[in-house]
């Protein structure tokens, strides 16, 4: 935009909105090792950046993931419990 004189300035400025998202930890099985259906996968959600996490928000889904897709299998809500593979969750 130009003044009455057609001088003009431009100022250019970054705005980061929003911060790192809560962590899900996978406890067992570790990655790249071999699983049996029905194997339990404990799990925990935490936020380092912004601390307590609202539980009852959390959704947390289970993928079997295999070459370049996966396959939805479950879910379940909270900041902790145990998935199993090959099974829907109640």
């Amino acid at each position: 935009m130009a003044d009455s004189s057609g001088t003009t300035a431009v100022l250019t400025r970054t705005v980061t909105v929003g911060d790192t998202a809560p962590a899900v930890t996978v406890v067992a099985p570790v990655a790249g090792s071999c699983f049996t259906w029905g194997d339990a996968v404990p799990f925990t959600v935490t936020d380092p950046e912004d601390g307590p996490v609202d539980c009852s928000r959390v959704t947390v889904s289970f993928v079997l993931g295999h070459d370049s897709h996966g396959h939805g299998h479950a879910s379940t809500t909270g900041c902790t419990g145990v998935g199993r593979r090959g099974h829907r969750q109640r």
